[in-house]
């Protein structure tokens, strides 16, 4: 089958989407991994943080640098799933970049806040 402009599109719109969801998956797991230590009433906030740290390798264990990581894949991911919105034909398409693209934005609203305290 020859490859048309269409499918080229769609190709694109894709792998677009495919790199958009891979970048938001370690903030997202970052998240998952936060939660349950910070619901943890019996530990001092500077401990929910130690406890964090933990998982990281020790050159990593800088909460700020992490938190700034996180909040540039967040972005990216944004970039790259609204990007793939503008190449998307079909609305199905288009609706999935768009949920990815806002998923994506309050991940980097979150950590953008998390920045600047």
């Amino acid at each position: 089958m020859p490859i048309t402009p269409t499918s080229k599109t769609k190709s694109r719109a894709t792998n677009l989407i495919r790199i958009s969801v891979l970048l938001l998956i370690l903030p997202v797991l970052y998240l998952a991994l936060w939660y349950p230590i910070s619901t943890d009433e019996t530990l001092t906030y500077f401990e929910k943080v130690t406890k964090l740290m933990g998982y990281f390798p020790e050159k990593l264990r800088h909460p700020y640098w992490i938190t700034v990581t996180f909040c540039g894949l967040s972005l990216s991911s944004a970039i790259f799933g609204f990007n793939s919105y503008l190449k998307f034909e079909t609305r199905q398409g288009q609706i999935i970049a768009i949920i990815i693209s806002a998923v994506a934005v309050f991940l980097t609203a979150i950590f953008g806040m998390m920045v600047i305290r």
